[in-house]
């Protein structure tokens, strides 16, 4: 709603966070790939040094989806701060068309269940 009020302060906050934001992108993007990597493989060499295997066989999986759900939020964060830009970038006649096209949209769905 602020959006459409016009609020020049709510575009201005959102920019803000955006550009933060995509500072620590590419840091948090590589991280966890970097994670992804090195976690399992430390937890792999833990678990055929060590009598428990078991222990380490479930941290090596728990490790691999947790960082796995850690980039799937980072990149869910990304596109919704990108769409919040996009929308706040959009004049008032504009974002309305744009909601009004996503009801139209959702109504259809809605009729074939």
């Amino acid at each position: 709603m602020k959006i459409l009020a016009g609020e020049k302060q709510f575009r201005d906050e959102i920019n803000k966070k955006v550009e933060q934001f995509e500072i620590c992108y590419p840091k948090l993007i590589k991280g966890g790939f970097f994670a992804i990597v090195i976690i399992p493989i430390v937890f792999l060499i833990l678990m055929f040094s060590i009598t428990s295997k078991m222990v380490f066989l479930v941290l090596w999986i728990v490790s691999i989806i947790l960082i796995a759900l850690y980039l799937i939020c980072v990149e869910f964060i990304h596109e919704n701060l990108l769409n919040k830009k996009k929308m706040a970038e959009m004049t008032g006649d504009e974002l309305i068309e744009q909601l009004k096209k996503r009801g139209r949209k959702n109504s259809k769905e809605g009729d074939e269940d």
